[in-house]
Order: structure tokens, then C-alpha cells, then sequence
């Protein structure tokens, strides 16, 4: 009767590697969130933002070029928070008047690092994956809060790696789980996305909700979403220091 019910198991896994692959899952996913091609046919999105952190609740605009270029703008008392990547010359720039200093200052190599690693804003890591020079790997089925979701690592070029767990229903991600580095510690990062909404032939998640080891740290929900408008490139360069 044992050697019975390991052979089943054996076969059920067999079944399960011949009948699914990474590729296969990821490209499901692909179609899910509304095919290779509407996804490559957004150049430009801007977001507008509620977000919620530590009982606060402040109002964010993102805006994100399809080269990696981003700006965000966020509101807090009044104050008008900005941050900025220009993938034309690699430069990464903030103002933060509530530290009391309203000039642009640069960012810190790290920093101009992480933003430079997230050159694929508008689209997910998982698309095209291959030719962004990531690998990835599916470490098969889980259970994820009652759903049964495909567990895929990804790899990153930069070294960096990631899992993504996908609904083995609808292949959407449900949530995305990675380490983070911060003064030499290291913590679980976790994301979670629900809310799934459909604009202009795109699914996206409108909620999403950040975990530092199970601890929530943000909530982000989006409440409007255009694609391609036109931004100026001159928005996401540093502004010069205005001389008295």
C-alpha cells in the first residue's frame, strides 16, 4: 500500500513537470495581464497614488517612461516631496522640504543603483525575462491563504532574486517575496497585490501592500491610471540651484 501511494506521488510530480514549465506559467501570466503585445504598446503611465504609511495618509503622482525614467511627487502638510531617476545620463535626484532644504539634491550610489536595477517599471521582470538577463526557475505549487499558486524564483541579472507566487487560476501575482539589505541587516520584503483591474486591455493590481518581515510598512492604493500621455523629458532632469 506505501510503495503504492509513493509511486502515485511520483507520478503526479512527473505529470506535474511534463505539463508545466516556467515558460509556460510565465507566459500565462503574460496573456492574464493582457498579452505581450498591449504590454510593449505602453510607453508611458501616470499614477495617481493614496498612499498609507504609519497612519498617515498622503497623495502620490508617479510618473514612468518606458526607457526607466520615473518622478514622483508626494504631498505631505502641505509640502511637496520629489523624487526622480533620468535614465538618459544614469542621475537620480530628490527634494524634501520638510528636512528644511528646498534644493534638488543627488542621490547616493546605492541609491542611483536601486533605481537603475528597476529600469523595467512599466512592465513586470517576468515579461521577456531572457532578454533582460534574468533566469528563472519554478519551485512548484503551493498553498497561499487557501489559493493554490505557482511559486517562480527569478534571478536577477544583478544578483538580486525574487519569487513571485501566481494564481494557478487566473496567473496573476498575488505576491512577491525578496530579501532586502538595509545597514547590514537583512529583511523579508513582501508584497501584495489584489484588486485587479482592467484599463485599456491591462490588468493591474490597484491594491498593494508592503510587509518588512511581517510587519506592514505601506499600502498603496492607485486610483487613476493613464497610459501613454506625453511628458516632457526636462521633468525627470535636476533642476540647477537658482543663484541669489
Amino acid at each position: 500500500m506505501r510503495t503504492g501511494r509513493l509511486l502515485l506521488l511520483f507520478l503526479s510530480a512527473a505529470f506535474f513537470t511534463q505539463a508545466q514549465t516556467v515558460d509556460d506559467v510565465i507566459e500565462s501570466y503574460i496573456k492574464a495581464i493582457g498579452g505581450r503585445e498591449k504590454i510593449r504598446s505602453i510607453q508611458t503611465a501616470k499614477t495617481e497614488i493614496k498612499m498609507k504609511a504609519q497612519m498617515f495618509e498622503f497623495p502620490t503622482v508617479a510618473y514612468i517612461k518606458k526607457d526607466g525614467s520615473m518622478r514622483s511627487e508626494t504631498e505631505i502638510q502641505g509640502l511637496k516631496i520629489i523624487s526622480a531617476y533620468n535614465s538618459a545620463d544614469s542621475s537620480g535626484w530628490s527634494i524634501n522640504p520638510m528636512q528644511g532644504d528646498s534644493k534638488a539634491h543627488k542621490m547616493n550610489d546605492e541609491q542611483r543603483k536601486e533605481m537603475r536595477e528597476e529600469n523595467d517599471r512599466l512592465e513586470s521582470p517576468l515579461v521577456d525575462y531572457k532578454k533582460k538577463g534574468h533566469s528563472a526557475e519554478l519551485l512548484g505549487k503551493e498553498d497561499l491563504e487557501g489559493d493554490e499558486v505557482y511559486k517562480v524564483m527569478l534571478i536577477k541579472k544583478s544578483g538580486n532574486i525574487s519569487y513571485y507566487y501566481i494564481d494557478a487560476q487566473s496567473y496573476l501575482i498575488w505576491k512577491e517575496e525578496s530579501k532586502v539589505k538595509f545597514k547590514d541587516r537583512e529583511y523579508t520584503n513582501e508584497t501584495y497585490f489584489s484588486n485587479y483591474t482592467t484599463q485599456d486591455g491591462i490588468t493591474s493590481a490597484r491594491t498593494i501592500e508592503n510587509y518588512n518581515d511581517g510587519k506592514v510598512t505601506m499600502q498603496m492604493n492607485i486610483e487613476k491610471m493613464e497610459y501613454n500621455s506625453k511628458f516632457e523629458d526636462t521633468m525627470f532632469k535636476m533642476p540647477e540651484d537658482k543663484k541669489d
